[in-house]
């Protein structure tokens, strides 16, 4: 098989996750970035900086491939969405208002 150097972080990776169809891998790092790297061009395809805290959960969305959700550690409380279309984060919940019974 073939490998790749990593280097999208400055600091440990600690959540990897390949995208349902194998196009991307998503990392998240303590450097509190969350990477989307194309297998297919092989190259970085974006880099989000909305993170306040590392970066440890991530997941692909199975019935919109290009949507993915990430939460952060304790000083962020938030579950990201982000788009591998738009680029953007779509959509963000702040779990620190949340209350579960």
């Amino acid at each position: 098989g073939m490998v790749n150097r990593y280097r999208a972080h400055t600091q440990e990776i600690c959540g990897l996750k390949w995208s349902p169809e194998g196009n991307y891998i998503a990392s998240g790092g303590n450097d509190n970035k969350l990477v989307v790297y194309s297998s297919k061009a092989n190259t970085e395809l974006v880099k989000f900086h909305e993170h306040k805290a590392a970066v440890k959960a991530i997941g692909w969305c199975p019935s919109s491939p290009s949507l993915l959700a990430s939460g952060g550690g304790t000083a962020d409380r938030h579950i990201r969405f982000f788009s591998t279309q738009s680029l953007n984060q779509s959509h963000c919940i702040d779990t620190g208002t949340l209350s579960f019974i």
